[in-house]
């Protein structure tokens, strides 16, 4: 497995480090190779790419189930990346949560940023990006009517997040 943290800005918005929820920061690499020996193998090391949305807390189910050990019954919030990566998972997430200071989801098409505190950049409290028409987010829409439903959707999606705390695992065996 190749992963890191977030990632430094390197100068994407001005800004050099991370912390903040811009794509510079949030995106980050993700490599899975199995084990020869694993019935995974196939799926896993064929160069495939997978666009969907994925997140760190993903990365243990995956390992769990590629070593054929069983997840505890409480307490996990990510889900294994076997079938996506197969082909076979038919329900994936359409989103991703974060928070560290600020707080976001992102979904394919939108990202929604809750700052703790206006930023140097002007973000005031919330802002809006439409990822595909704005990759670089450059024209936040948080204060634009016309994207007034889906801002308060997301500050909705968001705070439900933020309430949603999972029971403590339980280790069996």
């Amino acid at each position: 497995v190749f992963t890191a943290d977030h990632g430094n800005m390197l100068g994407d918005l001005n800004r050099w480090f991370k912390g903040v929820m811009y794509e510079g920061s949030t995106r980050i690499p993700l490599l899975i190779k199995a084990p020869g020996t694993s019935p995974f193998a196939a799926q896993f090391n064929r160069g495939k790419v997978v666009s969907n949305i994925v997140e760190n807390i993903d990365v243990m189910p995956t390992l769990c189930e590629l070593a054929g050990v069983p997840l505890p019954s409480q307490g996990i919030q990510g889900r294994s990346l076997t079938k996506l990566v197969a082909g076979t998972e038919p329900d994936w997430k359409e989103l991703a949560f974060a928070e560290r200071g600020s707080s976001m989801v992102r979904t394919a098409q939108y990202k929604f940023i809750k700052n703790a505190k206006k930023n140097e950049r002007g973000g005031g409290a919330a802002e809006l990006y439409d990822l595909t028409k704005d990759p670089l987010e450059t024209n936040n829409l948080a204060d634009d009517p016309v994207h007034a439903a889906t801002l308060q959707e997301f500050a909705v999606r968001l705070e439900a997040w933020q309430k949603d705390i999972p029971p403590v695992p339980v280790i069996e065996g």
